[in-house]
């Protein structure tokens, strides 16, 4: 179970941090002395970049998901026909549905 929990957990952990690191990024790109379309310039620029990591980010986290689902399903498929065994023996020789 805390294997479950340790793939959202990462999720969070790696969004947390993209918004600490645009925060950050802005913050700093605010407090350094430049000019107006200077600064517009660089927040666009790193507006860009970030958007883009978080975009990378999202489909890691996405594919992350997907193969805990796939894991999930597999396990519960194996429970469901160890139950199946133990509850029904003579069961277990039959073809199993879908």
């Amino acid at each position: 179970m805390s294997s479950e929990r340790g793939g959202s957990d990462l999720g969070t952990i790696i969004i947390a941090g993209a918004i600490g690191a645009t925060v950050g990024a802005v913050v700093a790109l605010l407090l350094a002395p430049k000019s107006g379309s200077e600064l517009r310039a660089e927040i666009g620029d790193k507006a860009k970049e970030y958007a883009e990591k978080a975009k990378e980010t999202a489909h890691e986290v996405a594919e992350k998901a997907r193969e805990a689902a796939h894991d999930v399903a597999e396990k519960a498929k194996e429970k469901v026909a160890e139950v199946r065994d133990q509850s029904c023996p003579e069961c277990g020789d039959e073809e199993a549905p879908g």
